[in-house]
C-alpha cells in the first residue's frame, strides 16, 4: 500500500515501515564503534563502520552485474517496497 506522506504522519510511518523492514530483512543495522572529538569547543561523536567486508562483496555484486547487463547498478532506484515510506507529491518518494 503506497500512503502518501501528509503533514503530521512522518514520524508514525517512519517507527512503522522501520518494524517492517526489520522484519523482513530489507533494513539491516550496522555494528558502529564510536569515539568522540572536540573541535572549535564543541563535541561531536564520531561513528565507524566495525565491518566493511560486507560494502566490498556488494561492490563486487555491482560490478559483476554491470559487466553483464550494461547497466550501471543504481542503489536508490527503484527503492525496495518495505524501505518506502510515501509518496511526497507531486514526484517524490519518501525511502
Amino acid at each position: 500500500m503506497t500512503h502518501i506522506l501528509t503533514s503530521g504522519i512522518l514520524w508514525q510511518r517512519l517507527t512503522e515501515q522501520t518494524t517492517l523492514a526489520l522484519q523482513s530483512g530489507a533494513l539491516v543495522p550496522i555494528e558502529t564503534d564510536y569515539i568522540y572529538i572536540e573541535d572549535g569547543g564543541v563535541r561531536f561523536m564520531v561513528r565507524t563502520a566495525k565491518n566493511l567486508e560486507r560494502k566490498a562483496e556488494d561492490m563486487f555484486i555491482q560490478a559483476v552485474h554491470q559487466e553483464q547487463t550494461g547497466d550501471r547498478f543504481n542503489p536508490f532506484l527503484p527503492p525496495e517496497p518495505d524501505l518506502t515510506v510515501g509518496t511526497i507529491p507531486p514526484d517524490h518518494v519518501g525511502v
